[in-house]
């Protein structure tokens, strides 16, 4: 990686991160919130390079599921993993927490002995 491509990286990721944070990025239109991230991250991948667009891809997804895991609406559980199903009890990533802990903690007794 070059000096140009790591500067424009390095913009392009913060065109990213100013969209995610603020309200110029997520358009909140009541029960979803449509985005326009996808626009730096598009003309990121054209310009550098498929890699590259993958990285700020991966930006992009990441504050997503932030976002939706601090602000969420009603259909938040559709982008972020913490927030459960309506008419469930709890997120998936809390059941898979739990069952990792406890199954762990289960592990160090039994070894324990």
């Amino acid at each position: 990686m070059n000096i140009k491509q790591f500067t424009l990286t390095a913009i392009f990721l913060s065109i990213i991160l100013l969209f995610a944070f603020t309200p110029i990025g997520f358009i909140h239109l009541g029960v979803i919130k449509a985005t326009l991230i996808h626009i730096p991250v598009i003309i990121g991948s054209i310009i550098l390079g498929p890699k590259i667009g993958a990285f700020l891809g991966l930006a992009f997804g990441t504050t997503s599921v932030i976002n939706n895991t601090l602000a969420p609406t009603l259909l938040s559980f559709a982008f972020s993993p913490a927030i459960p199903v309506l008419g469930t009890i709890g997120g998936v990533s809390w059941r898979s927490w739990w069952r990792f802990c406890h199954g762990s903690l289960l592990a160090s007794f039994r070894t324990s002995l």
